[in-house]
């Protein structure tokens, strides 16, 4: 599973990788990798939110008139989702957010 964090104010990207067993790789805005694992308790959310996220497609391209927003792009296998911290936009699957706020929590993103 890959998940990539762009945009914000301070614009650039940053990327985790998280592999089945739950260890993770990030990279941050400035090229930095990091590495973790996650929590068992994180790692069976993890689990069970993938195993329920959407299979394909997703809301679309995310909306672009929000200013100063984070767009994520969520794979999971051969399927991808992307979407913007835009009310005005299509929002995400439940559990494609729900991903992306666990992996935050868990620090795999700041």
């Amino acid at each position: 599973m890959t998940l990539t964090r762009s945009g914000g104010i301070a614009g650039g990207a940053e990327t985790v990788t998280v592999e089945p067993d739950g260890r993770w790789t990030a990279t941050g805005r400035t090229g930095t990798a990091r590495t973790g694992q996650l929590s068992p308790a994180d790692l069976d959310r993890l689990r069970a939110l993938a195993g329920s996220a959407p299979s394909g497609g997703g809301p679309g391209r995310p909306d672009v008139r929000c200013a100063d927003t984070y767009t994520y792009r969520l794979t999971i296998d051969a399927n991808t989702v992307e979407w913007a911290d835009c009310p005005s936009g299509p929002q995400p699957p439940a559990a494609a957010s729900a991903l992306a706020d666990l992996l935050l929590r868990a620090g795999a993103l700041r």
